[in-house]
C-alpha cells in the first residue's frame, strides 16, 4: 500500500516533492493493481471449467457458462433436450437469439437490459428456454 504524506498529519503544506512522491507512489499502486487485474483475468480465461468470456457475437453451448462483456448476440442451440441448460453472468447489456424455438413462451429475441445480473435458461419442451 502505497504511503502518503499527508498535510492534515504533517500540519504544514506539502512541498512540491512530496506532493510528487505521493503521486508517484500512487501510480506505483495502481500499476501493481492493474498487472494483478491482467493475471486474475488470464487466470480466469484458461480455466478448465466451461466458463467462456464473451466480447463478440457467439453460438451457445449446452452446459457452459458465459461472462458477457459487451453488447452481443448469443444464438441458442437449435436442438436441445428437456431440462439442458446454460448460464449467463452479465456485465453488459446482450442480446439472447433462441433461433426457431421460444423463450418463455414467447418468440423472438430476448434483450438483458439490468446488468449486472446472473441467470440461467434452461429447455422445457412447452414454453421452449426459460429464465431461472
Amino acid at each position: 500500500m502505497a504511503i502518503l504524506i499527508l498535510r492534515n498529519q504533517k500540519g504544514t503544506p506539502l512541498t512540491n516533492n512530496e506532493v510528487d512522491g505521493n503521486f508517484i507512489a500512487l501510480n506505483s499502486e495502481l500499476i501493481a493493481a492493474s498487472s494483478s487485474i491482467a493475471n486474475l483475468q488470464s487466470n480466469v480465461i484458461n480455466l478448465t471449467s466451461p466458463i467462456q468470456i464473451i466480447t463478440n457475437n457467439t453460438n451457445a453451448t449446452v452446459g457452459k457458462t458465459y461472462y458477457v462483456m459487451s453488447n452481443v448476440v448469443i444464438n441458442l442451440p437449435a436442438t436441445p433436450s428437456i431440462d439442458d441448460s446454460i448460464t449467463f453472468v452479465a456485465k453488459s447489456v446482450f442480446t439472447i437469439d433462441p433461433g426457431a424455438l421460444k423463450i418463455n413462451g414467447s418468440n423472438g429475441i430476448m434483450t438483458v437490459d439490468n446488468p449486472p445480473i446472473t441467470f440461467y435458461l434452461q429447455y422445457n419442451a412447452t414454453l421452449g428456454w426459460i429464465v431461472i
